[in-house]
């Protein structure tokens, strides 16, 4: 065996030993897809940066083109484009991670809304976004390639942080907040 090889496997290991520690929200057939053994293709969510444990976190994953992007779920569903949601109520507590299973094995846009209300709308004085590589949002929607992740076959973990209006702009909350 290589250094090299060692050095993987350890790697593998202590990722799979980390996700055994905090294990996702559950949801479903979902969650048991980020568990280790899962033969599952999924995303594990890892989200930051939240304003209080209120409301409902709603995750979304588009076709990563720009008519597409934010399109209508059902002109998506019935086309059979990749699209795929997920709702799930807030922990009180602990790391926020969700789980879900990948409608395709592709490059997808991701989403994610703090529905503070409960709502199924989006509120722009009260609910949160965020979008994958967490790009800075002005009052425009970030372009589509942007906030896209190439997904593989397996788990891949998708890192967020939470934007809420402040003022005149949509932004992180500040750090301690």
């Amino acid at each position: 065996m290589t250094f090299k090889s060692i050095i993987l496997a350890a790697l593998a290991l202590s990722a799979t030993i980390a996700q055994a520690q905090l294990p996702p929200v559950q949801e479903g057939d979902d969650g048991a897809a980020c568990t280790a053994g899962s033969k599952a293709d999924a995303a594990l969510v890892e989200i930051t940066g939240l304003k209080d444990r209120t409301g409902l976190m709603r995750v979304e994953f588009y076709p990563s083109n720009k008519d597409d992007f934010l399109a209508d779920h059902e002109e998506l569903i019935a086309a059979r484009k990749p699209f795929r949601r997920i709702v799930v109520p807030l922990p009180a507590s602990g790391p926020l991670r969700i789980c879900v299973k990948l409608p395709a094995v592709t490059t997808l846009a991701v989403v994610v809304i703090h529905q503070r209300g409960g709502t199924r709308k989006f509120n722009l004085s009260t609910d949160g976004i965020a979008f994958a590589g967490n790009p800075r949002l002005g009052w425009t929607t970030p372009a589509v390639d942007k906030v896209s992740v190439a997904f593989t076959p397996g788990i891949t973990t998708v890192p967020l942080t939470m934007n809420y209006r402040q003022g005149l702009s949509m932004r992180p909350l500040p750090a301690g907040k």
